[in-house]
């Protein structure tokens, strides 16, 4: 009886594309005398689709991005399954299964999926992590700074800030409700198909309250002195 070997990996967050989800498919390489066989369901508000070939996968382009998706690779020789990958993308949980009859092609091919995951972080990542412990706190102190300066008589502050709290709150429903920063964000476009990518789209908004908070904490005190 053959000896097989199997792990089952937790991933953090990621942010993929038509490229991506090619290029993990292509990290599962089958040896001589070996078959490969794909096969993609992918669902979002609209849609369920089912994929069994790259070629497919190749032809698909303007679709909705989504935050579910299930990848399973097989490698099989004759009528056996020697090797293969399951990864299942879900929301708030990615994890993947990898198993092999061969010890060395099973750790090198896990290398590489680490690696793989890894460069597949979005750069909000740290942001996604903490923003439920850091944005509560945000919220209730930039509330109580503007409460604390209509109390004062400093009116035109006061309504700035309670305006910065609105927007903190706003952003704080966002990203709870992952419509902003989400864990698992994956598009069957292309990175060409699309005008202006959700990376964009996201760093921009970082910059903008970024501008906001300097803009409040250093700018507007120089007017109102």
């Amino acid at each position: 009886m053959e000896k097989e070997y199997r792990n089952l990996v937790s991933v953090k967050p990621v942010l993929m594309y038509r490229e991506d989800i090619l290029e993990l498919c292509e990290l599962i390489e089958a040896q001589s005398g070996e078959e490969k066989k794909i096969e993609i369901e992918y669902k979002n508000n609209e849609e369920s689709i089912n994929i069994t070939d790259i070629e497919s996968l190749n032809s698909i382009s303007a679709i909705p991005p989504t935050n579910y998706m299930s990848l399973t690779v097989r490698v099989w020789k004759e009528t056996n399954i020697v090797s293969g990958l399951s990864v299942s993308f879900n929301r708030n949980n990615i994890s993947y299964q990898l198993h092999s009859e061969n010890e060395t092609w099973f750790l090198g091919t896990d290398s590489k999926l680490r690696k793989f995951f890894k460069a597949k972080r979005p750069w909000y990542s740290p942001i996604q992590r903490f923003s439920p412990f850091i944005s509560p706190v945000a919220v209730i102190t930039s509330f109580q700074y503007a409460t604390s300066l209509v109390k004062g008589d400093e009116l035109i502050e006061g309504v700035f800030w309670f305006a910065v709290t609105l927007a903190l709150v706003i952003i704080t429903l966002l990203m709870f409700f992952q419509k902003l920063f989400p864990y698992v964000w994956i598009s069957l476009s292309g990175k060409e198909d699309r005008r202006f990518s959700y990376e964009k789209w996201t760093f921009i908004i970082s910059v903008l309250a970024l501008v906001v908070a300097i803009v409040s904490g250093l700018v507007l005190p120089m007017f109102v002195t």
